[in-house]
């Protein structure tokens, strides 16, 4: 028995010694703060019932939780900074959806969750929901939304249809496609750049090169949003392209006197919903600034464990 205590003792005094060295930033205090703040907005004002329809409650306060941290702290740093690697809280929600994706729907009872997918249909696919949203409709109409939510059903116990007619009364739009998709089904959203390719084509007449530009994208899973791809030539021109999203198999040619070098689909990374965000682009040219970042950062986590390791 003392052996033990005597090396959880060692173990916290090597974690005490390592933690700061690491630059370690996480708000968990802030984060259950302002959680429990927000709930007296969701389950206090508004009434929701968490047991008949948890997102209500439990879904709607991550998402103030998470715009809060990352209106302080920063979008991908809210969370952690361990290891020279920096976290938001939106990242840690996401995470934890992309781990379970498709495991039952949002809108159910609380005693027809199981333990295991919980957590993802009650607090994280529901804030990433909110967050695409709020990025497909814009952040100052989202807000307005929230506000007349609010002031239309404050202590009234507002259900989940409650909550998309006013999305549809105010929306450009009418949304129930969105919400039908997010909130009814377990369908799941990934957009990728497959390929890019070139032709070069050049006439007997003129001796300027000429190309078709290719460039296949693909729908992976079944969840439907419009969105847009970023195409950049080789001269630096950009061109966006909107897309409806439903071809499971999109093929853009695009002949022009430059080669492209990019496409990169929902380029300013608005569909949180994604399960793959890394999949969304593609280049034909190496990033060597990429490769010096991931290095210089390597290099300062071996400077921060030989700092930690031996005391200096």
């Amino acid at each position: 028995m003392q052996l033990i205590q005597d090396s959880r003792q060692l173990q916290k005094e090597i974690m005490d010694c390592l933690l700061p060295a690491f630059q370690i930033q996480k708000n968990n205090t802030e984060e259950y703060t302002i959680h429990e703040f927000a709930h007296q907005y969701f389950y206090g004002i508004l009434a929701s019932n968490e047991a008949e329809e948890p997102w209500m409650d439990e879904g709607f306060t991550s998402y103030a939780t998470q715009k809060i941290l990352a209106h302080t702290y920063g979008l991908h740093s809210s969370a952690s900074t361990f290891l020279n690697m920096n976290i938001g809280a939106h990242d840690v929600r996401k995470n934890s959806y992309m781990k379970k994706p498709s495991r039952g729907t949002v809108v159910q009872p609380s005693w027809e969750l199981n333990r295991g997918n919980y957590g993802v249909n009650t607090y994280s696919k529901p804030t990433l929901i909110l967050l695409t949203l709020e990025k497909y409709l814009g952040e100052a109409l989202m807000d307005r939304i929230m506000k007349a939510y609010l002031e239309k059903w404050k202590f009234q116990h507002p259900r989940t249809q409650d909550f998309i007619d006013i999305v549809n009364e105010m929306a450009p739009q009418n949304l129930d496609w969105f919400f039908q998709q997010a909130l009814y089904d377990s369908c799941t959203l990934d957009y990728s750049v497959k390929s890019i390719s070139l032709e070069e084509n050049r006439t007997i007449e003129s001796e300027n090169k000429w190309f078709t530009n290719q460039v296949i994208v693909t729908r992976e899973g079944e969840f439907i949003i419009p969105t847009e791809i970023q195409l950049v030539f080789t001269n630096r021109d950009t061109l966006f392209k909107k897309w409806n999203g439903k071809d499971s198999i999109l093929v853009l040619k695009f002949p022009g006197p430059s080669p492209l070098v990019s496409a990169w689909v929902d380029p300013e990374q608005k569909l949180w919903l994604d399960l793959n965000w890394t999949n969304n682009s593609l280049t034909t040219e190496p990033q060597k600034v990429t490769i010096y970042r991931y290095l210089l950062g390597m290099l300062k986590i071996y400077q921060q464990l030989l700092g930690s390791l031996f005391f200096y």
